[in-house]
Order: C-alpha cells, then structure tokens, then sequence
C-alpha cells in the first residue's frame, strides 16, 4: 500500500504556520524549568488574542439575531389582528354604504307625473238662460280625471244649473245642483267614467252646463281632479223608481258619493245609504230631497270594514239616473 502523504504534509505546514506566528511575536518568558510550557502559553494567548474580535463579532451577531426575534415573533400576531380589523373595517364599509344607497333612495324624488290643473270653461260671463255646447272629458295616458269641481257665479239671480252627460247614446241630467244666490256653492261631482260592472265606458264623457231660471251674465267653469285612489261606477241612467241597488263594490274604501238625477217626470222623494250586519239592512245616511229632480250630493262616510252597501231611491217614474263614487 501507498504511504498516507497527505496528512502529514497538513501537519507539517500547521508546524511551520506557528513558527512564522512566533517569529513575528515576542515570545512570553518561558518557566526557567520548561521552556516548551511557555511557549505553549504564548501560542494559547495568540489564539485567544485572534478569536477575541470573532467571539465579539459573534456575540453582537448573536445579540441582533435576538433582537430580530423579539421584533419579529409577535408579527404574526400582529398581522392576524389587522387582518381581522380590516375585515371588520369591509363589513363597517358594506353597511355603511347600504345605509347611503337606502338613504339615496328615500330621498330620490318619485318619478310619479303630477297632475296638471285641467279645467272646462263652460261659460264665461254668458247672458242667461242657455244650455251649452258639448265639452268632452279629456284622457290622459298616465291617469284619469275622477271628479269635477263646479264654479258657478252670476251677475243677476240663478235658481240652480244642471250638468248633462252623454255617454254616446243620447243625454241625461246627471245631477242637478240648486244655487239661489249669485255666486254658488262649489260643488264636486263623480265624472261617469265606468259601469256599474266596473268596466270602461266605451265613448267619452261629454258634459253640458245648462241654467234653470236665471238672470244676468253667467260664468262656469269645471275644475278636473284626478284621483288614482278613488273609483266612480255608474248604475243607469233610464232607472225606474222606486229603484234599490244591488250591492255596491265598497271593500277598501270609507267614503261614498252618490249623484241621482231624473227627467220628466220629476218625483224624487230620499236617498237612503244602507249597510248589512248580516242580519239586517241599516240605514248609515238619509238624504231628503226636493220632491222634483233635485236632490244634494253629499259624502258619506261609510267605515273601512267589508260591508255589504247599497243604496235605495224613494219616488216615482222613470228616467232616473244614479252614479255614486268611493274614496278611500
């Protein structure tokens, strides 16, 4: 086998390394009694004196390392709380936007269109007696004009004045209003505009404005409501007396209006409003009338609860004509 060189040219050269150490240093006095202990403890102190700045290096090293433990040990910690906090932060942010979008929303105007005043001038500073020409109703695409409001003024005397429907098949006096002084009561009547079966008339309405006894110069004018709660059915107009209706659709609303009218001849006595207990009918309002063609329209307040309505007309002959009107 080979001689193992390698090792003891490593020895060799780590012999010659210290020699070379000590020939630059002055060498500690030896023990007088052994010298190679003192030279021992020269080459132990070189050592030491060497490693002295690693040992420093390795502590301040050793000292940063924890230093960076300390600062990074609670990071995660850290991170998971502020993790937290901005999911917290995202759903504070969602509700709060909510509460913007809802409060936009309430305070967005509506884009419901309002109704523009509509008026029918019937006459205007007109001499008296007369019975005018036809004005018919006009239909809006969004909403249906429900009633009218009637302004009637004289210079002289007017006893009372007549509105005349006609519905494509002739005319009738829809109602008759009595006046007796010159500037009249207002008054508001149902505009004819649906059957009693709740469907749409198939002409539109075309009202006249006719004087009784009168005197002077007369000025009429109608003023369109539109009211989108409230429903007007019309019964007949070539109704006999006496004559009870059947039961009146009523259900969601609390107040009724009724307008009876009859041509020749004229015997209009009462109109009584009645309600069923389920028992018995009950009168809830009785409306007197002149004895003629005359009676008053009146609102009546017929409750909100479900009831069975109806609506009885004392007197005699035929001709009459009844519509009545139910507002919430």
């Amino acid at each position: 086998m080979k001689p193992h060189v390698k090792p003891l040219v490593l020895t060799t050269s780590l012999v010659i390394l210290l020699l070379l150490l000590v020939a630059h240093k002055p060498v500690k006095a030896a023990a007088t009694n052994n010298p190679i202990f003192a030279t021992i403890d020269a080459v132990q102190q070189m050592i030491v004196t060497a490693l002295s700045p690693i040992q420093t290096s390795v502590q301040n090293l050793t000292s940063r390392v924890s230093t960076l433990e300390a600062t990074v040990t609670p990071m995660p910690g850290q991170i998971a709380t502020l993790q937290n906090k901005l999911a917290s932060d995202e759903a504070n942010i969602s509700s709060l936007q909510q509460t913007v979008n809802t409060l936009q929303t309430l305070l967005t105007p509506t884009t419901t269109p309002v109704p523009p005043i509509g008026e029918l001038i019937f006459a205007y500073n007109r001499p008296a007696s007369f019975t005018t020409d036809g004005t018919t109703i006009p239909i809006t695409p969004n909403y249906n004009w429900e009633t009218m409001t009637m302004h009637v003024s004289t210079t002289g005397t007017l006893s009372g004045y007549s509105m005349i429907v006609n519905l494509g098949q002739g005319g009738f006096e829809q109602v008759r209003i009595p006046c007796g002084q010159q500037t009249c009561q207002e008054v508001t009547i149902p505009l004819i505009l649906s059957d009693s079966q709740g469907g749409t008339i198939s002409s539109r309405a075309i009202y006249k404005f006719s004087t009784g006894t009168s005197s002077g110069n007369i000025t009429a004018i109608g003023t369109l409501n539109a009211e989108p709660n409230s429903h007007t059915l019309f019964l007949g107009s070539n109704l006999t007396l006496p004559y009870t209706s059947p039961d009146l659709v009523t259900s969601g609303y609390s107040q009724l209006e009724f307008t009876v009218a009859q041509a020749n001849p004229q015997n209009l006595k009462s109109i009584s409003i009645q309600q069923f207990d389920g028992a018995n009918w009950n009168e809830i309002q009785h409306i007197s009338c002149d004895g003629g063609a005359a009676c008053p329209v009146q609102l009546v307040s017929i409750g909100s609860a479900f009831h069975r309505t109806r609506v009885v007309i004392d007197g005699s002959g035929s001709n009459a004509a009844v519509d009545y009107l139910i507002r919430p």
